[in-house]
């Protein structure tokens, strides 16, 4: 069954925030999979096709309203082990610039 385009613009317009594309498309595609879920769901308990897309919008709440915390949960954390890795990764690069600066002044020496 295909999923009705107002549920895919829903689901598109609730996780547009999340600044990962990653975690947006996962996002995205876990929210298609549980409106369609739904829709699904209340067409087999006898509701039209309008009426049970009008039902699922109406379970799922407002895209806008939901954005912010589907934003906020899909955050990348800021914890101990990024800070440790973000600390390391400038100094193998500061590192690496003093061993290349060194070494080309070391052969502009010897020319």
């Amino acid at each position: 069954m295909s999923v009705p385009q107002e549920l895919l613009d829903h689901a598109k317009r609730a996780t547009a925030r999340i600044a990962d594309g990653r975690e947006r498309r996962e996002a995205y595609d876990e929210m298609v999979d549980g409106l369609a879920s739904r829709y699904e769901d209340a067409l087999a308990s006898g509701l039209d096709p309008a009426e049970a897309l009008r039902a699922t919008l109406d379970a799922a709440g407002s895209a806008d309203a939901v954005a912010p915390d589907l934003d906020r949960v899909h955050r990348i954390a800021w914890t101990p082990r990024t800070t440790a890795l973000l600390v390391a990764g400038i100094v193998a690069f500061v590192a690496v610039f003093v061993l290349v600066i060194n070494l080309l002044f070391f052969i502009g020496s010897k020319l």
